[in-house]
């Protein structure tokens, strides 16, 4: 750090400001920005027990049947720490970033922003909508919206009617997950999904998680920048981690 930090940028090596340098620091640390103790802040055992009710309520909206919903055990302060959410110090039980950030009460809490174009390019703007809250909110507002916006058809062939959309749906809100949990927090910039005539695109800050190359995410390979968010995104049952949870 005292010589200066540098990147390779394809056949170049460059310094990197501060930002990129507190950027690189906290993500090669052990427990990443979204484990690291919230400097400054605590949570009340209020505070816990709701965030273990939402997501507790989370997980059994996203269940098909009753035997999944049956299945689903309320999350508590041990779950939470065996994630990282919370983390135990000297007896106290402290937050991590990703509890306010699950909650929706981080400071400059991050947001996802949705933006509706006429045609197949940003020519014709037509609707914008930014999604606050917790980041399941924020995932089900980006979903609905898309949702509500893409135009559906409809397949008459036998009896029922079919409604088929020109996107799938479970892809998409797959993608928005996979966005708000892979992107980095340390960034101030936002999940945008844009929706085209022709196309959907959602883009994320950070780029690919450390680790990993381009050859290798095409391949299908996986790493996770949030560890502690994808334990909690897998046992909301928001579709975009593989941890399993313990």
């Amino acid at each position: 750090m005292e010589g200066g930090v540098c990147l390779r940028v394809g056949a170049t090596t460059r310094h990197a400001d501060l930002e990129w340098a507190r950027t690189l620091a906290v993500e090669y640390s052990e427990r990443g920005y979204d484990r690291t103790v919230c400097r400054g802040r605590t949570a009340s055992r209020e505070e816990i027990d709701d965030l273990c009710s939402k997501m507790h309520e989370t997980a059994l909206s996203r269940c098909r049947n009753d035997e999944e919903r049956h299945s689903v055990r309320k999350v508590g302060i041990p779950q939470l720490c065996s994630w990282g959410i919370l983390v135990e110090r000297d007896g106290d039980i402290l937050p991590a970033n990703a509890f306010f950030l699950l909650a929706g009460t981080a400071f400059d809490m991050p947001l996802v922003q949705c933006a509706i174009f006429r045609g197949t390019s940003r020519a014709v703007f037509f609707d914008r909508q930014e999604f606050d809250g917790s980041l399941a909110e924020q995932i089900e507002g980006a979903y609905a919206l898309v949702n509500q916006k893409i135009n559906v058809g409809a397949d008459l062939n036998g009896a029922v009617r079919r409604d088929v959309y020109e996107l799938p749906l479970w892809p998409v809100r797959e993608i928005i997950a996979n966005a708000v949990l892979h992107r980095t927090y340390l960034s101030s910039g936002y999940v945008q999904v844009a929706l085209y005539d022709d196309r959907l695109e959602i883009s994320s800050p950070g780029g690919i998680p450390r680790g990993l190359t381009m050859r290798q995410a095409l391949d299908g390979r996986s790493e996770f920048r949030n560890k502690g968010l994808a334990q909690a995104f897998h046992y909301m049952k928001l579709g975009a981690a593989a941890f399993p949870v313990s």
